[in-house]
C-alpha cells in the first residue's frame, strides 16, 4: 500500500507537468526559429534538466529537448559544442528509442549538420551517406526528411570536391522535390538555386584544367 501511495504521489504531479513542460519546450524552439538562438539555449537546458529530474532521463520528451537544446546550441554559433551534446544524445537514443527511431535519425542528421559546421566536412559526410539509405529504408524515397538528407550530403560533398556525385545526387533530389512539393516551394528552389551554383563551379573548373 505504501509502495502504491508512493507512486501515485509521484506520478500525478510527473503527469500534471507533461503538457506545461512541453509547451514550454516549444515556446523556446519557437525562440530559436525566431534567430532568437541564445535564449533558446537558456531556457531549453532548464526544460531539459527539469524533464529529466520530474520524467526521467529515458523519458522520450527529455531527450526531444536535449535535442532541440543541441540543435540551438549550432544555431547560436556554436557547432562544436552541439556535436559533442548530439554524440551524447545519439547514444542514449538509440538505447531508449532504437537505432531507426524517427528522432534517432534526426539527431544523426543534426550531428553531421554540425559536424559539417564545424569544419568536419568528412566526418559528417560519411554519417549522412550511413543516414541517407536508412532514411530511405524507414521513411521512403520521397519523404521531406530523406529529400532533405540528401541535399545536406550533396552539399557536404560539394564542400570536400566531391562535385561530380554532388551533383547527381543533387539532381535526383531537385527533381523530386518538384514532383513532391512544386517548383516553387521554398526547398525546391533552394535546391535548384545550389544545383544552379555547384554547376557553374564545374564548368568553370573544367575551363580552368582545359587552359593548363
Amino acid at each position: 500500500v505504501s509502495a502504491n501511495r508512493a507512486f501515485a504521489q509521484t506520478a500525478v504531479p510527473a503527469q500534471a507537468a507533461v503538457p506545461i513542460l512541453r509547451q514550454r519546450q516549444a515556446d523556446a524552439f519557437e525562440q530559436g526559429q525566431a534567430g532568437n538562438w541564445q535564449e533558446a539555449v537558456v531556457a531549453l537546458r532548464e526544460i531539459a534538466q527539469e524533464q529529466a529530474r520530474i520524467l526521467g532521463p529515458e523519458h522520450q520528451d527529455t531527450l526531444r529537448t536535449r535535442q532541440f537544446l543541441g540543435h540551438a546550441i549550432g544555431g547560436a554559433g556554436k557547432p562544436l559544442e552541439a556535436a559533442e551534446l548530439l554524440r551524447r544524445l545519439l547514444v542514449d537514443q538509440s538505447r531508449y528509442l532504437g537505432h531507426d527511431h524517427p528522432e534517432t535519425l534526426q539527431t544523426r542528421q543534426f550531428l553531421a549538420v554540425n559536424l559539417g559546421e564545424a569544419g568536419y566536412r568528412h566526418e559528417a559526410v560519411a554519417i549522412l551517406r550511413e543516414l541517407l539509405p536508412d532514411r530511405r529504408r524507414i521513411l521512403g524515397n520521397d519523404d521531406p526528411h530523406t529529400l532533405r538528407t540528401g541535399h545536406m550530403l550533396a552539399r557536404n560533398l560539394a564542400v570536400i570536391g566531391a562535385t561530380a556525385e554532388a551533383l547527381a545526387i543533387m539532381k535526383e533530389i531537385a527533381e523530386a522535390r518538384k514532383l513532391l512539393l512544386g517548383a516553387e516551394h521554398p526547398h525546391t528552389v533552394r535546391i535548384y538555386s545550389d544545383l544552379a551554383a555547384l554547376a557553374h563551379q564545374q564548368i568553370e573548373r573544367e575551363h580552368v584544367q582545359e587552359a593548363q
